[in-house]
């Protein structure tokens, strides 16, 4: 009796447990249900080929995506979610679709590629919402019936089928279309109702029997950009006419045509981005190719082109250019192919090459260089400096010899050198023979300054009492000498007051960026926030609320204006009555942190569960708080348990991640490895027949899991094939023969990696992570997100650190109730759950690089390490990159005294006179004089020359030596910023071989790049106008600025781009010409109430005897009596400007560069301008105030990352050299320069930002 009441009694409880179990998974699918949206299940192979049914009952579920999945007919439990918006069943074998499908009223999209499909129920096209129907990669020999009631389509493929007619009706009812593709068909025609679709963005005709259509309806299609006319049977006479007239087209293919030369109104399309004209008999490009201005793709292989036009160096925006197998030669390339800045792919391949213009290498940005089978024999070593080039193809060319590489590339070759550069500024230093300050070296000891004068004060009293009196004397002659007055005697000493909390606050130095990450406006509006404690970290919420978990901890911020209009802080931690030491602690710790964030002067204060004070309370509504059960985030504690431990068994191979398997003796392979682990032994059973690195490698993962899991407390036994003992045998349930079938070597299963995503409302979507390689990497998984590895043999879940607990546990319910059954598994499979930072070894080996247990150096041979030493260390620091950083930390150019100048500029104009000055015209082909009255007159858009003789001051003793002195003559090429090139460059053409037999010195200038041997023989009144000579009254006003930034040597009065009064600067001078609408007009010479007496008397000389008309009035005006009437009218208005021109004082301009072939910083002269900032380095500007980062678009990424790592070093210097100026550090883009960086350039205008479309950095 009593054994069948036991019995009994384990009957119930094993009813009971199995209700409860039910029951929990009940709820759980209820939860899934109602919180789960989208779901990716490709690549699977499910149980029966079928989708399990419990995917029925997922009401909200909005898409679902199968692909390459065993699924042979239409799963019909979809045809139950009638809220389901997008099916994507592609690359299956589907052959039918049920007539039910039409229940599904909210289909959106339809997705059905690449299946066994013939037909469709027609009733699927009555669905109101339909958008997308991909019927592409099928059966059909019809078109689907029905097809035309989709009025809301806007994407239909119909590809890859066998296709022989559309119905007109398609077209005229599916006017809303934006893309369709009806390529590889047996189309011969297409219906004229074709140009109905006037929405129509892409259309696809490819690869059809299109012979005798002419295609006219597409040029009705207004919207259209793309065009696909590939093996169309397109020729000069069925061409589709006037392309020219589709404003927006922007991708066009032609290839496998029988097209002889380009139509004339393809060369009309000037807004193309991409042409195919491949696979022709083109025989020759016209010029007109310049006008596709925008175009970035343009392939022209297999075709006849003997010729490419120099029209083509036009095309500044190509990215990738096709040449292959033409009858191009090298003298048929066009030279100036170096253009082409953005150019990233050069393909030549298949032609008559026998090498390469060398400007090709000037491409900065080329990627890929593609030469094969040509008759190369050299190529330019200049190829070596292309930093970008990934790859250069140059096989079948059996006489070419690749040039070797220049010897200062060599060590700077690999991008990872970035990271091998000393920036320290005690290195620097020590380079240019300086010494780093103390103060910088170590930190001053912190002592209590309230402590000490305690102490002295309290020494003092105990010496008074023992010196009878003589310190007072001491003290009272010590305040005579002085003159200070002699405190009263009953005038008691004052106690030195310690300083209160809130003085004593230091700001620790934490990036509290990365506590407070998304949060860039925390504190600056008021209202209330709040942060929960997960994983140790504060967390935002949505929004405040005043329910509170008792196992949780919270941060609370009370952002509000105080009575002085000022923003204040109210900073609180809540601690929960359940919750965990770590929450509690992290809570106290980051409110800490939030206030050296906010740099907030109040206190943290801590409220308990049920104490809380009325303040706290009155945050919330009705001064009222709720308390829940439970916790919303994690601890991050990790609890270790100390259960039965099961036994797992790893099979290892070689070229594949290990997975567990059943930890039974059928599952041994002779050709494997594999690593059992118990609660205290680890065993490593090696087969017979693996391989010796295969052992070595089931060795050390046995290693790492003893060191990771067992804290390297377990015992690692080997053992070999046969010679197992009774114990190991008892582990895998009896004795067994081992597998001897090599295919399990081999076996391939490819891992499929989810992302469970959270939407709007609560909503769940299950996505797939799409692998660019075939192995896992560990930059794949993200702190904010939960992931889930499905290998097969096992299933992980994995949470990142800053997920909340509710998606974690929608993504358990997801493995348990969707993808653990749904799939064939072994009995033996685990399901394994990690949080970052936590996660096991096996979980680790699914990804390539994670924790690699094999640390090998197989690059290093005996001969290297004789060569260069054991010591990896001394051999990284004999490969450190050179950089040449010493101008940084150069002391500024100094200024040349004013007198000093004035002198050198009379002595240089006592021995210096121009003999001739001639300006260039008409391309450069025509001379004219200049007259004497222009000289010093230079306009930005024309070239002068000029012939400067200078006498030699030769140190002669003899005093009765009468012979003439010596001179020479310099010739002077002075070029305008906004000059044509082409009129120096003709200029100089003509005299090369003239200034060869004569002994004239030919020098060219630009723009403010001028020597001051050419400036001072103008003597100070050297003046610059925007436009071309003769100036042409045009009725406005001019508005010119003097600067002589490094001295009065290089003095100039330049005309500024546009009339504004914010461009005067009390410390500066400027002229501004302002004439009548009636003839005449008034000059005002302006002088700011702080400019130099050189600069003013300089100002005014040029004003009234250089830019003063005839018919024109002189006057000087100083600061602050100018007349409304004209100058401020001439000026457009009076407005705000600046009041100091400091800037100038202490501006400093460098270049960073790799052209040596390592990182150099070189200083710019202190007159330097805006032409020296060059587009293919990075400049440092120091304004004063700001340190500017100006990335040229031509800037590598080395030259970034390397500029800013010296900007941030020349910051460190300025910090002990001005500690009274500290700057901070910004970038500064080409065309986006703020106000602060374009002032201290004089004249600074738009010049060349027409060159800049996009810089992304």
């Amino acid at each position: 009796m009593l054994l069948l009441a036991f019995l009994f009694l384990l009957l119930y409880y094993s009813y009971k447990m199995a209700d409860a179990e039910q029951n929990e998974l009940q709820k759980l699918r209820s939860i899934l249900q109602y919180f789960l949206k989208g779901v990716d299940l490709s690549n699977n192979q499910f149980i029966g080929n079928e989708l399990p049914e419990l995917f029925s009952k997922l009401s909200t579920l909005s898409w679902i995506t199968l692909k390459n999945t065993n699924i042979t007919d239409f799963p019909e439990v979809l045809t139950k979610l009638t809220n389901l918006q997008q099916i994507s069943l592609l690359n299956s074998r589907i052959e039918s679709i049920p007539l039910e499908i039409s229940n599904i009223e909210q289909l959106k999209n339809l997705l059905l590629r690449n299946n066994k499909l013939k037909s469709i129920p027609p009733s699927v096209f009555n669905c109101s919402n339909l958008e997308t129907v991909d019927l592409s990669s099928n059966l059909f020999r019809d078109s689907p019936i029905n097809l035309e009631e989709a009025k809301k389509c806007l994407v239909l493929n119909l590809s890859n089928n066998s296709l022989t007619e559309i119905p007109s009706s398609v077209f005229v009812e599916l006017t809303d279309l934006h893309y369709l593709n009806l390529a590889n068909n047996k189309l011969e025609t297409v219906p004229p109702q074709l140009r109905r679709l006037i929405n129509l963005r892409v259309l696809i005709l490819n690869d059809n029997a299109l012979k005798h259509a002419q295609l006219r309806q597409v040029t009705s299609l207004v919207n259209l950009k793309t065009l696909h006319l590939r093996n169309t049977q397109r020729d000069m006479k069925n061409f589709p006419s006037g392309l020219d007239s589709l404003k927006n087209l922007t991708d066009i293919d032609l290839s496998m045509n029988e097209l002889t030369s380009v139509p004339e109104s393809l060369y009309q399309v000037e807004a193309l981005k991409k042409l195919n004209l491949s696979d022709n008999n083109i025989s020759e490009l016209s010029s007109l190719i310049d006008n596709w201005e925008y175009l970035e793709v343009l392939n022209l292989s297999r075709n006849r082109l003997s010729q490419i036009p120099n029209a083509l160096c036009k095309l500044l925006r190509l990215r990738h250019l096709y040449l292959n197998e033409n009858d191009l030669t090298f003298e048929t390339l066009p030279p100036g192919i170096g253009k082409l800045g953005e150019l990233e792919i050069f393909s030549a391949a298949g032609n008559h090459l026998t090498t390469i213009p060398e400007s090709l290498c000037r491409c900065g940005k080329l990627k890929k260089i593609i030469l094969n089978s040509n008759n190369l024999v050299t190529f330019p070593d200049s190829y070596h400096y292309l930093t970008e080039l990934e790859e250069l193809d140059v096989k079948n060319n059996p006489e070419l010899q690749l040039p070797p590489k220049p010897l200062e590339l060599i060590k700077s070759q690999r991008i990872n050198d970035v990271y091998n550069v000393d920036f320290s500024l005690s290195t620097h230093l020590e380079k240019v023979g300086k010494t780093v300050p103390l103060e910088s070296q170590k930190k001053k000891k912190k002592t209590d300054t309230v402590a000490r004068k305690l102490r002295l004060g309290q020494r003092k009293r105990i010496d008074s009492r023992s010196d009878d009196g003589k310190s007072d004397v001491v003290l009272s002659g010590m305040r005579k000498l002085a003159g200070k007055r002699l405190p009263k005697d009953d005038e008691e000493e004052s106690q030195v007051k310690p300083k209160k909390w809130d003085e004593l606050i230091v700001k620790p130095k934490l990036n509290f960026d990365e506590l407070f990450h998304d949060d860039d406006e925390i504190g600056q509006f008021p209202g209330l926030t709040m942060w929960e404690i997960d994983n140790f970290l504060p967390r935002l919420m949505e929004k405040p609320t005043n329910v509170f978990y008792n196992e949780d901890c919270y941060i609370i911020l009370d952002t509000h204006i105080d009575e002085h209009k000022n923003l204040n802080w109210r900073i609180w931690h809540w601690i929960g009555s359940k919750s965990t030491l770590d929450k509690k602690a992290a809570s106290a710790i980051h409110s800490v942190n939030l206030r050296d964030y906010l740099d907030a002067k109040c206190m943290c204060r801590r409220q308990e569960e049920a104490d809380e004070d009325e303040e706290f309370l009155s945050l919330f509504d009705d001064c009222h708080v709720e308390y829940v059960d439970g916790a919303r985030a994690e601890s991050g504690f990790y609890v270790h348990d100390e259960g039965d431990v099961p036994t797992r068994m790893i099979c290892v191979r070689h070229k594949h991640p290990p997975y567990s398997v059943a930890p039974l003796a059928s599952s041994l392979n002779s050709y494997l490895c594999y690593v059992i682990t118990t609660k205290a032994v680890i065993w490593v059973w090696n087969g017979s027949d693996s391989k010796l690195n295969l052992k070595s490698r089931a060795r050390l993962i046995a290693e790492k899991i003893n060191k990771v899991e067992y804290k390297s407390e377990a015992d690692i036994r080997n053992i070999q094939q046969d010679t197992e003992t009774e114990e190991f045998w008892d582990l895998i349930g009896g004795e067994g023969p081992a597998s001897y079938d090599n295919e399990e070597v081999d076996k391939t299963f490819h891992p499929i990696l989810y992302r469970v995503n959270i939407r709007k409302g609560s909503k769940f979507i299950l996505s797939q992570i799409e692998l660019r390689t075939k192995s896992l990497t560990k930059d794949l998984l993200t702190s904010d997100g939960v992931y889930i590895l499905d290998t097969l043999h096992d299933v992980f879940i994995w949470f990142g650190k800053k997920t909340n607990k509710m998606i974690r546990n929608i993504s358990s319910m997801i493995v348990k109730l969707l993808l653990w059954n749904m799939v064939d598994r072994n009995r033996n499979a685990d399901f394994l759950i990690y949080t970052e930072n936590m996660e096991s070894v096996l979980f680790k080996l699914q990804f390539r690089g994670w924790d690699d247990v094999i640390h090998v150096d197989f690059t290093r041979t005996s001969e290297s390490v004789a060569r260069r030493g054991l010591d990896l260390k001394e051999i990284v620091e004999k490969d450190k990159m050179k950089a040449d950083l010493n101008a940084l930390l150069s002391p500024i150019q100094e200024r040349l005294d004013d007198y000093d100048a004035e002198q050198i500029i009379s002595d240089y104009g006592a021995t210096t006179y121009i003999k001739q000055a001639l300006v260039l015209e008409s391309s450069g082909r025509k001379k004219i004089a200049l007259p004497k009255e222009e000289y010093g007159h230079f306009y930005s858009a024309n070239t002068y020359v000029f012939f400067i003789e200078e006498q030699e001051d030769d140190d002669i003793d003899d005093e009765d030596d009468e012979s003439e002195p010596t001179s020479f003559v310099t010739m002077y090429c002075w070029q305008g910023r906004d000059a044509p090139a082409v009129e120096l460059s003709t200029f100089k053409l003509e005299l090369d071989l003239k200034l060869s037999s004569m002994n004239i010195d030919m020098v060219i200038q630009s723009q403010q790049q001028e020597d001051p041997s050419f400036l001072m023989a103008f003597q100070n009144k050297f003046v610059i106008h925007r436009g071309r000579r003769p100036l042409k009254n045009t009725g406005e006003a001019r508005l010119y600025e003097l600067r002589s930034t490094a001295s009065i040597i290089c003095s100039r009065m330049i005309e500024l781009p546009k009339l504004d009064a914010t461009l005067l600067n009390s410390q500066l001078s400027f002229v501004l010409v302002v004439p009548f609408e009636s003839g005449g007009g008034v000059v005002y010479a302006w002088i700011g109430s702080k400019c130099s007496n050189s600069d003013s008397h300089n100002c005014i000389e040029i004003g009234n005897k250089m830019l003063t008309p005839p018919d024109y009035a002189f006057q000087v005006v100083n600061e602050g009596s100018e007349p409304d009437l004209f100058f401020w009218e001439g000026i457009n208005g009076k407005k705000p400007y600046d009041s100091s021109a400091n800037f100038l004082l202490v501006a400093r301009l460098f270049r960073c560069s790799n052209d040596k072939g390592y990182f150099t910083v070189s200083e710019k002269t202190r007159d330097f301008c805006q032409d020296d900032l060059a587009e293919d380095d990075v400049m440092i500007l120091d304004s004063g105030r700001v340190i500017f980062l100006w990335i040229g678009p031509k800037a590598s990424q080395i030259e970034v990352k390397f500029a800013g790592r010296a900007a941030l070093m020349y910051r460190e210097h300025l910090k002990i050299v001005e500690k009274e100026n500290p700057r901070k550090i910004s970038a500064a883009l080409k065309g986006r320069e703020p106000r602060e960086f374009t002032r201290c350039f004089h004249a600074w205008s738009t010049h060349k930002m027409h060159a800049v479309e996009s810089i992304t950095r």
